[in-house]
This record gives structure tokens, C-alpha cells and sequence, in this order.
């Protein structure tokens, strides 16, 4: 059209008087081409524009979709793994066979691996937690309350609790803590099983122990719980009052056990070598 136009507006120059009325007329027809060509390409672009917006409104929304269905999904697996580190340790608490043989099932355990194994199945079940939780870390960083919600923000803490990498990733659960994404006490029970790992006083008693000791008494060897030593016994339950606990009589009387302070010392007496 604009090679016409061209070619028309050449010809006029050579047709005198008519081609003042041509030239006119031809800058009446560019001027409304012009005009439509503007439209056209403002239409198109408005027309551009709101599809756009609809697609990254429509993008927006599947983001925050599977944002959640990963984090459900999430919430899920940390579940089931809280579930698998508590049950199996209800295998040595005091329940009848009948309920041993149903958890051991579900596991897919028999009783008679339970007598040949004992405590090598919670050990082989810990470090299968231990696994799942090191790669979620490394994916979401600690899966705390503002990631999954209460109480699966307590999952990944209890199988490091349960681990030999308390004093790697103890830095991280202290944050956490800080930041309150777990409970403070979560944060104050691993440093005190920290401090018990490398053999020194606790701070805020929370850590029972045993081992076996000779009985002067009975003259025979026997299975001994203790609470393990306090760093500052006249201070511990200001501490633990700090971090919501109870205080130390009363949780050493909530497990079932005599109050009795005792020193490093006198542990290392009565352990048997």
C-alpha cells in the first residue's frame, strides 16, 4: 500500500494543476492510514498487556499451589518420621507382648528378631530418620514452626536428639530456638545431652542416665538410673524456669526415681569397668 501510495504521489509532480487536488487527497489517505496503524498497534499491545497480566496472575497462583502442596507434603513425611522414632522406643517401655508384636509388625519385625536384635532396630530406624531429616535440612534449612506448624516442627529435633550429630547440629537447633521456631526447653534438653556426651555436668538436669553397677547389698550386678550431675544444683531450677520446666524434684520424682544429686565422681566409683 505504502509502494502505491508512493508510486501515486510520483506521478502527480507531472500532472500540473490536477495533482495539487491529488496530493491532497493523498495526504488525507496517509493521514487516516497513519491513524489506523496507530490504533492497531495500540489495541494489540493493550490486548498484549492483559493477557500477560492474566498469565503471571495464573503463574502466581500455581506457585503459591505448589508451594503448598510441597510443604503438605512435607508436614506429612516429617510426621511419619516423629511417628516411626517414638513408636519403636515404646518397645521397651512396659507393655505386654501383644502390643510388642503389633508395633514390631507394622515395622516389619518379628518378635523373634526383637530378642536376636533388641535395640538395633530403633538404631537402624534412627539413622534412616537421621537420613530423611540431614536432606530436608539441606532443602529448607530447619523445618521449624513458621515451615510446617506444631507439633511436626518438633520432628526433625527429636531424631538429631536421638542421633551421634548432636554436636553438629547443635548450633542450628540453638537458632531455631532463637528464633522461635521450636520450644526454648527442646533447645535446653540437647545441650544438656551434649554436655552429657562429652562427659561433663549438665546444666538444666533434664538428662537421666544409667549403667550397670555392683550392688554391695545384693552382691550381683544390676541396672542402675540416675540423674546425671548438675553443674550448679542451687542454681539449676532458675535455669529451668527460664526455659518452662519444672523443677528438678519434680521431674526426678516423674520418672520414677529416688532425688539424689550426685558428682562425677562418684558416677565414675560406681560405673563398672
Amino acid at each position: 500500500m505504502l509502494q502505491a501510495i508512493t508510486l501515486a504521489s510520483s506521478h502527480s509532480f507531472y500532472t500540473g494543476r490536477c495533482a495539487t487536488s491529488k496530493n491532497n487527497k493523498l495526504k488525507k489517505i496517509l493521514y487516516f492510514f497513519t491513524a489506523f496503524v496507530a490504533i492497531s498497534c495500540f489495541s494489540q499491545k493493550a490486548t498484549i498487556s492483559s493477557s500477560s497480566n492474566g498469565e503471571t496472575d495464573q503463574l502466581k497462583k500455581f506457585s503459591f499451589n505448589q508451594s503448598k502442596d510441597l510443604i503438605d507434603s512435607l508436614k506429612v513425611e516429617l510426621d511419619q518420621i516423629y511417628y516411626s522414632d517414638q513408636k519403636l522406643r515404646e518397645l521397651f517401655t512396659p507393655i505386654n507382648d501383644s502390643k510388642k508384636k503389633e508395633i514390631l509388625s507394622e515395622f516389619g519385625y518379628t518378635m523373634e528378631d526383637f530378642i536376636r536384635e533388641g535395640w538395633g532396630i530403633v538404631e537402624k530406624q534412627d539413622s534412616l530418620n537421621l537420613n530423611k531429616i540431614e536432606e530436608i535440612i539441606g532443602k529448607y534449612g530447619y523445618p521449624g514452626k513458621s515451615l510446617v506448624g506444631e507439633p511436626t516442627n518438633k520432628s526433625a529435633y527429636y531424631v538429631i536428639q536421638h542421633s551421634e550429630k548432636i554436636e553438629e547440629y547443635f548450633p542450628l537447633i540453638k537458632e531455631a530456638g532463637d528464633r522461635g521456631e521450636i520450644p526454648i526447653r527442646l533447645v535446653a534438653m540437647m545441650q544438656d545431652r551434649l554436655l552429657v556426651n562429652q562427659g561433663k555436668e549438665q546444666i538444666y538436669g533434664t538428662q537421666i542416665q544409667g549403667m550397670m553397677i555392683y550392688n554391695e547389698e545384693s552382691k550381683r550386678e544390676e541396672w542402675f538410673s540416675f540423674l546425671w550431675p548438675v553443674a550448679d544444683p542451687e542454681k539449676v531450677n532458675e535455669y529451668r524456669k527460664e526455659v518452662g520446666l519444672t523443677t528438678l524434684e519434680e521431674y526426678v520424682e516423674s520418672m520414677g526415681l529416688k532425688f539424689k544429686l550426685y558428682t562425677l565422681e562418684e558416677i565414675q566409683e560406681m560405673s563398672i569397668n
